[in-house]
């Protein structure tokens, strides 16, 4: 027998979503090929100042997707071009170029370069050093493709974000998806059982919220504790049946990605003794 969910209940976990992603959802933005005529979403990005440093963190598959075309997002009614250097996390002992096992990415802008949001997270929204036990919460935001629609002339484009609210899950349940606790995150997902706009309802197919959000979320079961709300990686990987869980990368290794190809932002992106003691397998020389 099917389980009717409370309307009340429903309303307040929806509210409680909305809440945990608060001052994280205008850092976050879909991102857009032009290259065949009209938009076409790769990914989604998360926009991170560090310093005087404009960065967009994002998967390093999203990055390659865009295959030497300029990255751009929504502006309005007009795109904007992102124009800067790529960075790479590459996996330990692998030569291949096009290894995104890690898969984490940077976009470090150029001063010159536009953006299409206003809202810039910060190296104190960041949690490096997540412990991510099974006891933790997480919210998980980025742009599904089939939320997007183009409006007339293909230069208007409203995208529709998804949340999903899941629990850390034991090691045991990486390697089955090539997945290390010690660089990724993985979380409980089960499509039937998303909150939208205070509606139990089947989540759309992710493609396109690779390089979205993994927020720590100890607010969505106690409010009194949002403020203690953290990033603590970017969405890669979604995998269904029989594992049901999705993978984000931590975000440690980006901020040693930071730390190794960008040292002079090594003042403002603190890391972990753990992680400085591992940040070079995930540079590419």
């Amino acid at each position: 027998m099917t389980q009717i969910a409370d309307p009340r209940q429903v309303q307040r976990n929806a509210q409680r979503l909305t809440a945990a992603i608060a001052r994280f959802r205008p850092a976050m933005i879909p991102l857009f090929s032009l290259s065949s005529g009209r938009p076409d979403l790769i990914g989604t990005g998360v926009a991170l100042r560090a310093g005087p440093q404009r960065l967009v963190l994002t998967a390093t598959h999203v990055l390659r997707g865009f295959q030497g075309s300029t990255v751009h997002v929504p502006a309005g009614d007009c795109w904007c071009p992102l124009i800067g250097e790529s960075h790479f996390a590459a996996t330990r002992g692998t030569r291949n170029p096009d290894d995104d096992t890690v898969d984490a990415a940077l976009l470090a802008l150029d001063e010159a370069s536009p953006t299409g949001w206003r809202s810039w997270l910060r190296p104190e929204d960041l949690f490096p050093g997540c412990s991510a036990r099974p006891s933790d919460r997480f919210v998980v935001a980025g742009f599904p493709r089939s939320k997007v629609r183009s409006g007339v002339g293909r230069t208007r484009v409203t995208p529709r974000a998804v949340r999903y609210f899941g629990h850390a899950l034991a090691a045991s349940r990486y390697e089955p998806v090539v997945g290390d606790p010690a660089v990724h995150i993985a979380i409980g997902f089960k499509r039937r059982t998303i909150v939208e706009e205070g509606q139990l309802v089947t989540p759309p197919p992710l493609y396109g919220t690779s390089g979205g959000m993994l927020i720590w979320a100890p607010g969505v079961r106690n409010p009194a504790r949002i403020e203690e709300n953290r990033l603590a990686g970017i969405l890669i990987e979604e995998h269904g049946a029989p594992n049901h869980l999705l993978l984000s990368t931590r975000i440690d290794v980006f901020l040693a990605l930071i730390h190794d190809r960008l040292p002079e932002l090594r003042p403002y992106v603190p890391m972990p003794r753990t992680v400085r003691r591992r940040r070079r397998r995930w540079s590419r020389k």
